[in-house]
């Protein structure tokens, strides 16, 4: 009896042990991290610094009323997403004057929009989710929004060892340069000279 309850307490030992090494183990791996709008409206439900509320891609013409703007092209997507719709402009606009010119006026008019978002000053879930990542880690994201470069400038104050981003669909708070290759945050000069430009859509880094 007291030999089984011996081995009994090795075995768990062992176990213990085999969990706090495979922990360490998947700790200290890379992790990719998705983000989508949804986590723009989970981080702030009661709005942002200022009270200003959030909406997914499927509510946001008719929320900035748009629908006039884009009614002055023919669309072709049964979506009423507005990425869905911006990315139908994106192409045709290379061959299509007038989409061209739709296309930068939405791009204009979402910018100003989202660049007035502001954190709350309370941590938001895009604090915890930085400051639970690290440089090996990669933050992959959809949205338009700053609240995520809002985040990682937060966490700066702290630590340098933060995660590392790419802006899927751009950013309003991202600016890139396309000579140098070079992003950061918009406006800020670039190394050959010039400011680093605003981008919406489909930059990849």
């Amino acid at each position: 009896m007291k030999g089984t309850l011996i081995e009994t307490s090795i075995g768990a030992v062992k176990m213990d042990n085999d969990y706090k090494a495979y922990e360490l183990y998947m700790k200290n791996r890379p992790h990719v991290v998705v983000l989508g709008a949804g986590a723009s409206c989970a981080a702030i439900p009661n709005g942002d610094k200022y009270g200003k509320k959030i909406s997914a891609m499927s509510g946001f013409i008719d929320k900035l009323g748009l629908s006039n703007i884009i009614s002055r092209v023919k669309i072709n997507t049964s979506s009423d997403n507005l990425e869905d719709i911006y990315m139908e402009l994106d192409e045709r606009s290379k061959d299509e004057q007038d989409c061209k010119e739709v296309k930068e006026e939405l791009e204009r008019i979402i910018w100003e929009y989202m660049s007035n978002y502001q954190l709350p000053d309370n941590p938001a879930v895009y604090d915890f989710l930085v400051m639970s990542l690290t440089s090996k880690d990669l933050i992959v994201t959809f949205n338009w929004d700053p609240f995520l470069v809002q985040a990682i400038g937060r966490a700066m104050r702290y630590t340098n060892n933060t995660p590392q981003v790419a802006f899927l669909h751009g950013n309003v708070a991202v600016g890139f340069c396309e000579e140098d290759n070079i992003m950061g945050n918009v406006g800020i000069t670039c190394k050959c000279g010039k400011p680093l430009m605003r981008r919406v859509y489909r930059v990849c880094l």
